[in-house]
Protein backbone atom coordinates (compact mmCIF):
# COMPACT_ATOMS: atom_id res chain seq x y z
CA UNK A 1 0.00 0.00 0.00
CA UNK A 2 1.13 3.84 -0.96
CA UNK A 3 0.47 5.68 1.67
CA UNK A 4 1.13 10.18 2.21
CA UNK A 5 -1.18 12.93 2.25
CA UNK A 6 -0.96 12.60 -1.58
CA UNK A 7 0.08 8.75 -1.83
CA UNK A 8 1.67 8.85 -5.04
CA UNK A 9 2.24 10.90 -8.27
CA UNK A 10 2.99 7.51 -10.63
CA UNK A 11 0.06 7.27 -12.77
CA UNK A 12 -0.84 11.38 -13.19
CA UNK A 13 0.15 13.22 -16.12
CA UNK A 14 1.69 15.85 -15.23
CA UNK A 15 4.42 18.87 -16.69
CA UNK A 16 5.43 20.37 -13.49
CA UNK A 17 4.60 18.62 -10.06
CA UNK A 18 4.75 21.44 -7.01
CA UNK A 19 3.76 20.50 -3.48
CA UNK A 20 4.55 23.06 -0.99
CA UNK A 21 3.94 24.94 2.10
CA UNK A 22 2.64 22.36 4.06
CA UNK A 23 2.76 21.93 7.57
CA UNK A 24 1.60 18.40 9.51
CA UNK A 25 1.01 18.39 12.97
CA UNK A 26 1.08 15.03 14.74
CA UNK A 27 0.27 12.52 11.94
CA UNK A 28 0.21 8.82 12.56
CA UNK A 29 0.63 7.67 9.24
CA UNK A 30 0.86 3.49 9.09
CA UNK A 31 0.93 1.36 5.81
CA UNK A 32 3.05 -0.92 3.97
CA UNK A 33 5.63 -0.16 1.51
CA UNK A 34 6.63 3.63 0.43
CA UNK A 35 5.03 5.28 3.46
CA UNK A 36 5.45 9.02 3.62
CA UNK A 37 4.18 11.98 5.80
CA UNK A 38 3.25 14.06 2.40
CA UNK A 39 3.99 11.57 -0.57
CA UNK A 40 4.47 7.87 -0.50
CA UNK A 41 5.95 7.64 -4.14
CA UNK A 42 7.21 10.12 -6.40
CA UNK A 43 7.86 9.18 -10.05
CA UNK A 44 9.08 11.77 -12.03
CA UNK A 45 10.39 10.17 -15.28
CA UNK A 46 12.28 13.06 -17.55
CA UNK A 47 13.16 16.94 -17.20
CA UNK A 48 9.42 17.69 -18.74
CA UNK A 49 8.39 16.77 -14.95
CA UNK A 50 9.64 18.98 -12.75
CA UNK A 51 9.49 18.87 -9.14
CA UNK A 52 9.09 21.54 -6.83
CA UNK A 53 8.82 19.97 -3.28
CA UNK A 54 9.50 22.64 -0.51
CA UNK A 55 8.35 24.74 2.62
CA UNK A 56 7.13 21.80 4.52
CA UNK A 57 7.19 21.03 8.34
CA UNK A 58 5.89 17.59 10.04
CA UNK A 59 5.56 18.48 13.57
CA UNK A 60 5.28 15.51 16.15
CA UNK A 61 3.65 12.23 15.64
CA UNK A 62 4.60 8.45 13.92
CA UNK A 63 5.28 7.69 10.59
CA UNK A 64 5.84 3.96 10.40
CA UNK A 65 5.67 1.41 7.48
CA UNK A 66 7.75 -1.81 6.31
CA UNK A 67 9.55 -0.80 2.99
CA UNK A 68 10.77 3.11 1.75
CA UNK A 69 9.08 5.01 4.83
CA UNK A 70 10.45 8.92 5.06
CA UNK A 71 9.11 12.09 7.02
CA UNK A 72 8.15 14.18 3.95
CA UNK A 73 8.34 11.11 0.72
CA UNK A 74 9.05 7.37 1.06
CA UNK A 75 10.33 6.63 -2.18
CA UNK A 76 11.47 9.39 -4.95
CA UNK A 77 11.93 8.86 -8.15
CA UNK A 78 13.88 11.87 -9.74
CA UNK A 79 13.74 12.77 -13.60
CA UNK A 80 16.87 14.28 -15.45
CA UNK A 81 16.93 18.41 -14.63
CA UNK A 82 19.21 20.05 -17.35
CA UNK A 83 21.16 22.99 -16.08
CA UNK A 84 19.85 26.33 -17.80
CA UNK A 85 17.35 24.53 -19.28
CA UNK A 86 13.73 26.07 -18.26
CA UNK A 87 10.33 24.09 -18.48
CA UNK A 88 7.83 26.96 -17.92
CA UNK A 89 10.40 28.82 -16.19
CA UNK A 90 10.40 25.56 -13.41
CA UNK A 91 13.46 23.88 -11.87
CA UNK A 92 13.28 20.69 -10.00
CA UNK A 93 13.44 22.08 -6.36
CA UNK A 94 13.48 20.16 -3.27
CA UNK A 95 14.06 22.50 -0.55
CA UNK A 96 12.91 23.56 3.05
CA UNK A 97 11.88 20.53 4.50
CA UNK A 98 11.59 19.90 8.26
CA UNK A 99 10.80 16.39 10.11
CA UNK A 100 10.36 15.68 14.01
CA UNK A 101 8.09 12.54 13.63
CA UNK A 102 9.43 9.57 14.66
CA UNK A 103 10.17 7.11 10.92
CA UNK A 104 9.81 3.62 12.04
CA UNK A 105 10.30 0.98 8.70
CA UNK A 106 11.90 -2.50 8.50
CA UNK A 107 13.42 -1.32 5.08
CA UNK A 108 14.96 1.48 4.08
CA UNK A 109 14.23 4.82 6.39
CA UNK A 110 14.70 8.37 6.29
CA UNK A 111 13.65 11.44 8.48
CA UNK A 112 13.02 13.26 4.87
CA UNK A 113 12.90 10.67 2.22
CA UNK A 114 13.44 7.12 2.49
CA UNK A 115 14.76 5.63 -0.36
CA UNK A 116 15.96 8.42 -3.36
CA UNK A 117 17.14 7.86 -6.93
CA UNK A 118 17.29 9.61 -10.34
CA UNK A 119 17.31 8.17 -14.18
CA UNK A 120 20.24 8.63 -16.61
CA UNK A 121 21.13 11.99 -17.65
CA UNK A 122 21.31 13.64 -21.32
CA UNK A 123 24.39 14.99 -20.76
CA UNK A 124 27.96 14.45 -18.34
CA UNK A 125 28.06 17.08 -15.63
CA UNK A 126 24.95 18.95 -17.01
CA UNK A 127 22.32 16.97 -15.37
CA UNK A 128 21.67 17.90 -11.87
CA UNK A 129 19.40 16.55 -8.76
CA UNK A 130 19.63 19.15 -5.95
CA UNK A 131 18.22 19.20 -2.16
CA UNK A 132 18.71 21.67 0.02
CA UNK A 133 18.15 23.25 3.16
CA UNK A 134 16.88 20.46 4.87
CA UNK A 135 16.81 18.81 9.07
CA UNK A 136 15.43 16.03 10.54
CA UNK A 137 15.37 15.95 14.74
CA UNK A 138 13.00 12.76 15.00
CA UNK A 139 14.24 9.58 16.00
CA UNK A 140 15.06 6.82 12.98
CA UNK A 141 14.26 3.25 13.55
CA UNK A 142 14.67 0.16 10.71
CA UNK A 143 16.01 -3.05 10.53
CA UNK A 144 17.92 -2.43 7.49
CA UNK A 145 19.22 1.29 6.16
CA UNK A 146 18.30 3.81 8.76
CA UNK A 147 19.23 8.08 8.00
CA UNK A 148 18.80 10.72 9.73
CA UNK A 149 18.23 12.68 6.59
CA UNK A 150 18.01 10.06 3.77
CA UNK A 151 17.93 6.36 3.80
CA UNK A 152 19.94 4.93 0.92
CA UNK A 153 20.60 6.43 -2.31
CA UNK A 154 20.93 5.24 -5.74
CA UNK A 155 22.36 7.72 -8.56
CA UNK A 156 22.50 7.27 -12.23
CA UNK A 157 25.07 8.00 -14.96
CA UNK A 158 25.09 11.65 -15.93
CA UNK A 159 22.80 13.03 -13.63
CA UNK A 160 24.20 13.29 -9.74
CA UNK A 161 22.62 14.09 -6.92
CA UNK A 162 23.81 17.14 -4.78
CA UNK A 163 22.48 17.47 -1.21
CA UNK A 164 23.62 21.27 0.71
CA UNK A 165 22.58 22.45 3.83
CA UNK A 166 21.55 19.35 5.50
CA UNK A 167 20.95 18.41 9.53
CA UNK A 168 20.14 15.99 11.62
CA UNK A 169 19.98 16.01 15.09
CA UNK A 170 17.98 12.85 15.79
CA UNK A 171 18.91 9.76 16.90
CA UNK A 172 19.24 6.66 14.13
CA UNK A 173 18.66 2.33 15.09
CA UNK A 174 19.10 -0.29 13.00
CA UNK A 175 21.46 -3.16 11.96
CA UNK A 176 22.63 -3.27 8.50
CA UNK A 177 23.30 0.15 8.36
CA UNK A 178 22.90 3.77 10.70
CA UNK A 179 24.13 6.91 9.19
CA UNK A 180 23.46 10.49 10.55
CA UNK A 181 23.15 11.69 6.50
CA UNK A 182 22.58 8.30 4.68
CA UNK A 183 23.89 4.94 4.31
CA UNK A 184 26.53 3.83 1.49
CA UNK A 185 25.03 4.70 -1.99
CA UNK A 186 23.62 1.52 -3.47
CA UNK A 187 26.26 -0.84 -5.41
CA UNK A 188 24.31 -0.06 -8.82
CA UNK A 189 25.22 3.45 -8.40
CA UNK A 190 27.00 5.27 -11.11
CA UNK A 191 27.08 9.00 -10.39
CA UNK A 192 28.10 11.46 -8.53
CA UNK A 193 26.85 11.53 -4.80
CA UNK A 194 27.76 16.06 -3.66
CA UNK A 195 27.89 16.60 -0.12
CA UNK A 196 28.23 20.44 0.87
CA UNK A 197 27.56 21.89 4.63
CA UNK A 198 26.53 18.71 6.11
CA UNK A 199 25.93 18.39 9.96
CA UNK A 200 25.02 15.34 11.97
CA UNK A 201 25.47 14.21 15.44
CA UNK A 202 26.71 11.03 16.95
CA UNK A 203 26.08 8.11 14.14
CA UNK A 204 28.77 8.45 10.58
CA UNK A 205 27.38 11.29 8.27
CA UNK A 206 28.05 8.76 5.52
CA UNK A 207 30.18 6.02 3.97
CA UNK A 208 33.00 8.23 1.71
CA UNK A 209 35.13 5.79 0.34
CA UNK A 210 32.31 5.22 -1.81
CA UNK A 211 34.20 6.49 -5.06
CA UNK A 212 31.20 8.33 -6.22
CA UNK A 213 31.10 10.62 -3.78
CA UNK A 214 32.70 14.23 -3.41
CA UNK A 215 33.00 16.65 -0.78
Amino acid sequence: SVVGLFASTYNLNFSNLHIKNIVLENPNIVGKDFVGGIVGYINGTTYERCLNISNISIHGGKIKGNNHVGGIIGYLRAGSYLENYYVGGERHLIDNLYNDATIEANNYAGGIIGFATNITGYKEGNSIFQITNILNKGKIVSNNYASGLIGKIKTAENNYISIYNAMNTGKVEGQTCTAGITCKLEDSSVGELRLANIYYLEQLGINLNNSYIKT
